[in-house]
């Protein structure tokens, strides 16, 4: 894993360690691969109710909370992937996932703020 790519990952770590303190029971329950995989569908399902909420023009705060705690749960998984032998290609592929992911909700992001200056004008 590359300097950016874990810098990003820690950083949704530490999102999640600072507004859900109970990060222990989430660290517990990713047991195997299939675990870390079922927190990936989940950062996809919450990225994809973003992107229908952008579409309406009804993103909120709450909104972009609950996707970067989806994101945060995916870090941790993805840092102990590391203990679960899985292979480094299957590493890999879940490190570029979870980077194209985020670069997603950034563009997103961006958009929407965009979106909003321009709807304050």
């Amino acid at each position: 894993m590359n300097i950016k790519s874990n810098k990003i990952i820690n950083e949704y770590k530490n999102y999640l360690i600072k507004n859900k303190p109970n990060t222990t029971h989430i660290n517990n329950n990713i047991k195997t691969a299939n675990d870390i995989i079922e927190l990936k569908k989940e950062v996809q399902l919450e990225l994809q109710k973003l992107e229908d909420l952008s579409k309406e023009y009804k993103l909120y705060d709450k909104n972009y909370e609950d996707f970067r705690i989806s994101m945060g749960k995916l870090a941790i998984g993805i840092n102990k992937s590391f203990k679960l032998n899985l292979t480094n290609r299957d590493k890999t592929e879940l490190t570029n996932e979870f980077i194209r992911i985020n670069e997603k909700f950034e563009d997103l992001f961006q958009k929407n703020i965009m979106k909003d200056a321009y709807t304050w004008k």
